[in-house]
This record gives structure tokens, C-alpha cells and sequence, in this order.
């Protein structure tokens, strides 16, 4: 069974949640701490988390997840807060390394949409790729790597090598934000110089209308943030 870690230091806000996914068929283990929460990883291996930004014991959400970050950089997590909050609030938890960020009042009052997202994610992760080589296929998209040939709906689609990283990039954390400059890095394998964020930008959106129209709208642009595959 699915399995989903709670870190949340109010009692109440971890029985609200622990109802909503119970009522998805989804197991759910808690935790009040941080320290309680790095035990609970360890022990229960959930396949996401639900974490708080504030918490109760000296480590806020955000420096819980940059030490996850360091351990895990794949993990679901989504952050979640009792606050009132700005894109700036939002764009610091996809900084820290959130998958998805929501207003504790936004799940309670719509539990079944924040399990779309939340099961979105559990997916992506059990079916991404252990390798680089490996075939990945999602629906309806097949992907090889190791023969530069993809796949949509039957239709063989023809990348160039650039597309083919970003994609595979993409496809391997997907549901997660990922930085324009971390993309550049990792496909391009050079430092920052000149326009490159405007040939970045061209080169997603070619790889967008290739995709066609149920992927190329799952390529999502994030301003200021970065680039996400979104499979919500």
C-alpha cells in the first residue's frame, strides 16, 4: 500500500490529513519533529511528504528539506502552510527542493484534489527509470534513450540530441521544478555564458510542439522558478 509521511507539529492539522488520504486508500505514518521525521524515512520508507513549513523544535520545513535534499534528491514532498503566503513564499519552497506547495486551508477545503497531486507524484517516482538507458513509458509516451527514439500516442517524434536531454531530464523527476540553470547544466555541461537562457527557453519550446498537445501542455514554465513536467 501507498504510504505517505505526515510532518506537521500540530496534533489536529496531522489528524486532518491522516482522514483525507485515509479516505484515498492511502497508509500514513506521522511525525511531530523533524528528528521524528528523518526516523520515520528511515523506518517506513513512504513514497511522499507532507511537511509543514513551520514546525516546533528548533527546524523549520525548509531546513528539514535541504537535509533530505542531501540525502534523498527524489523523494515527494509537499509543502504545506497555515499562512498566508506570496509567489515569493511559493517560489522558496520549490527553492528548497518542494515538489508542490499548498495552503493548509486550500487542502481541507478540497481533500480530493490534493490526492490528484499527491498521487501524481507517488507515480512518477515509482515509475521512474533506475538508469539513463532505461525505456520509460508513461501514458502513452515511450521513451529510449540509449536509441535517441520517442514515442507519442504511435507517433515516432524526432528530437535533436538538446531536446532528447531536456526530456529525459524532465521525465526522470517529473513533478518536480527544476532551475533553468540546473537544466542548462545538465544538458548543456557548460557554465552560464551569453544569451543562454533565451536559447534554453527556445529549445523547451520547441520541444513542447513536438510533443504534441496532451504532453506539450505537461511541459510547464514556471517564472522565475524553472521548468516542470507536470503529470497532475
Amino acid at each position: 500500500m501507498r504510504k505517505v509521511l505526515i510532518v506537521d507539529d500540530e496534533f489536529l492539522s496531522r489528524c486532518l490529513f491522516r482522514r483525507i488520504l485515509k479516505d484515498a486508500d492511502i497508509s500514513v505514518c506521522d511525525a511531530a519533529t523533524a528528528a521524528e521525521a528523518h526516523k520515520a524515512i528511515a523506518r517506513d520508507r513512504p513514497m511522499a511528504v507532507v511537511l509543514d513549513w513551520l514546525l516546533g523544535d528548533g527546524v523549520d520545513g525548509p531546513g528539514f528539506l535541504r537535509e533530505l535534499r542531501r540525502r534523498d534528491a527524489t523523494l515527494p514532498v509537499v509543502m504545506i502552510t497555515a499562512q498566508r503566503c506570496s509567489e515569493i513564499d511559493e517560489a522558496a519552497a520549490f527553492r528548497h527542493g518542494a515538489n508542490l506547495f499548498f495552503q493548509k486551508d486550500e487542502v481541507f477545503a478540497n481533500g480530493p484534489a490534493f490526492v490528484r497531486h499527491l498521487k501524481a507524484l507517488m507515480l512518477a517516482r515509482a515509475q521512474a527509470p533506475e538508469t539513463e538507458g532505461t525505456v520509460i513509458e508513461l501514458d502513452g509516451l515511450r521513451l529510449s534513450p540509449r536509441l535517441g527514439k520517442l514515442h507519442v500516442e504511435g507517433r515516432e517524434v524526432v528530437l535533436n540530441p538538446k531536446e532528447l536531454g531536456l526530456l529525459q531530464a524532465l521525465l526522470r523527476h517529473a513533478g518536480i521544478v527544476h532551475p533553468a540553470e540546473t537544466l542548462w547544466s545538465t544538458v548543456w555541461g557548460e557554465t552560464h555564458s551569453g544569451d543562454w537562457h533565451h536559447t534554453l527557453d527556445n529549445r523547451v519550446s520547441t520541444l513542447r510542439r513536438k510533443l504534441g498537445r496532451k504532453w506539450g501542455a505537461r511541459l510547464v514554465s514556471r517564472k522565475g522558478q524553472g521548468y516542470l513536467l507536470d503529470l497532475a
